[in-house]
């Protein structure tokens, strides 16, 4: 029997994201305990990424987020990880292969139904399943007992929790995808798993150096996101332009209704608050703090004024809507969401200036 979860729990702990909370808790069992918020600027994903659930069907109903869908690729990539990932069938030998992994202190992470692992291994029936149809969820298999055909996982949802996963309950969780109807093509419990290798050395250098080189990624991503992608300035845009309509009584729905429901369960459970730009803020503010520089400070304080406003925004969607009020009060809503858009412009073009003047200076000296 293999059994690391006493050392893996007492190492990790629950965050906003559970790809990039699971990622920074293998680094942290393999030595580097960084911070989740450090771990996510890293990642060079932050972002204002929008999913009209009409075009874009990423999400079964409208959907906006603090964070892009590459976060785990992009952070191994910066601090010199070597990221594995692959895709087991039903009936593949995936126990040998995870026991082989332990034998040599590799943990392999699973992509399961959120939903259902709710359901099977914490036997949570209430949880809205409409909400959680096409949701997944990254836990640590961090043991096994060959023996009783067991696998031993840590689950960062709350917090540490220790479970033991049985092979019916692994086809119901993590190949749960084989038997929906409705699936997110590039999220999907199929048996998706990941592992990580890591470089013998990472220091503050490294860290300094891959935090200047996910800000350049934040900013391109912000002012020009990829070709068809709802994310940034056109993001935003695409987002005012649709809740104006969403103002108009004919055009209200359950279809909306249900994408505000959804707007406010991610960001009070996986945006970190204020749509992930908290944890930005925290980032940009641990970074100053390394660079001793007072001016990327002042601008992480603006991250973190836009993160609540953008509570306050997502608070008061969902308020009108429960009570039915949300049409008579579409010129309140499109005010405050007037503030966040000039906020959002206003911090990355300070972000952008300060990475010109600043940061390109940081990183030339770092790669003497």
């Amino acid at each position: 029997m293999i059994d690391y979860s006493l050392e893996f729990a007492k190492k990790s702990f629950p965050a906003f994201d559970c790809r990039l909370c699971t990622f920074r808790n293998n680094l942290s069992f393999y030595g580097y305990p960084l911070s989740h918020s450090s771990v996510f600027g890293i990642s060079g994903s932050f972002v204002f990424a929008y999913c009209d659930a009409k075009i874009n069907k990423r999400s079964p109903f409208p959907l906006i987020t603090g964070i892009f869908d590459q976060s785990i690729e992009s952070l191994a990539t910066g601090l010199n990880c070597y990221l594995m990932k692959n895709v087991f069938e039903v009936n593949d030998q995936y126990f040998d292969f995870i026991h082989e992994s332990l034998e040599n202190r590799v943990i392999v992470n699973i992509c399961v139904d959120f939903f259902l692992l709710q359901k099977y291994v914490y036997k949570n029936q209430t949880s809205d399943e409409s909400l959680f149809s096409t949701g997944i969820h990254y836990i640590s298999i961090v043991g096994c007992n060959r023996e009783r055909r067991e696998l031993i996982a840590v689950d960062t949802t709350t917090s540490s929790q220790i479970i033991v996963l049985t092979d019916d309950i692994l086809k119901k969780i993590w190949f749960s995808d084989k038997y929906k109807l409705q699936k997110d093509p590039y999220f999907s419990a199929n048996g998706e798993w990941f592992s990580i290798n890591v470089p013998p050395h990472i220091d503050t250098g490294d860290i300094i150096n891959c935090s200047l080189n996910a800000i350049k990624r934040v900013i391109q991503n912000f002012f020009s996101p990829p070709a068809l992608q709802p994310m940034g300035l056109t993001g935003l845009d695409k987002f005012r332009e649709d809740i104006i309509a969403w103002f108009i009584p004919y055009n209200y729905s359950d279809f909306i209704q249900n994408g505000i429901n959804l707007i406010y369960f991610f960001n009070k459970n996986f945006n970190g608050g204020g749509l992930a730009r908290k944890q930005y803020s925290l980032f940009l503010n641990h970074l100053s703090s390394m660079l001793c520089d007072e001016h990327l400070k002042i601008i992480s304080s603006k991250f973190a004024q836009t993160s609540i406003y953008w509570t306050n925004f997502i608070e008061s969607l969902k308020r009108y809507a429960d009570n039915g009020s949300l049409c008579s009060n579409n010129e309140d809503l499109l005010a405050q969401f007037s503030i966040i858009y000039d906020a959002e412009k206003e911090q990355m073009q300070l972000l952008y200036e300060w990475f010109n003047n600043y940061g390109i200076k940081q990183y030339n000296q770092l790669n003497i």
